[in-house]
């Protein structure tokens, strides 16, 4: 919101809720790319181009300079944004099954 109040709009309750929307939109699709991603690629390389997404997304997000480029901005961050399920992938391959248990069990009491 304070960077949409920086860039002028009138309507800032909207446009954030438009941004946001978009971007977990976009989360949804991506995750269904990356996991294909994963499954034909392995997932450590998932994970480095969702990482290297992000950053170039978030990165490019601070200099848009109109709402709708931010929107754009943000949607295409979504589509790199399945970076928890990948590393979810990973630890549950890597890690013995108690302590996935307790990280589970930690995860669900911060609900």
């Amino acid at each position: 919101p304070y960077f949409l109040q920086e860039l002028g709009v009138a309507n800032i309750a909207l446009w954030t809720g438009i941004i946001v929307t978009a971007q977990f939109a976009a989360v949804v699709l991506g995750n269904n790319v990356w996991g294909a991603v994963s499954d034909r690629f392995g997932p450590q390389r998932a994970i480095q181009a969702t990482m290297a997404g992000d950053a170039l997304f978030f990165g490019l997000s601070a200099i848009a300079t109109r709402p709708w480029s931010l929107l754009l901005i943000r949607f295409l961050a979504g589509l790199f944004s399945p970076l928890v399920p990948a590393l979810a992938c990973v630890f549950a391959v890597l890690t013995p099954a108690e302590t996935t248990t307790g990280i589970g069990r930690y995860a669900l009491s911060l609900l």
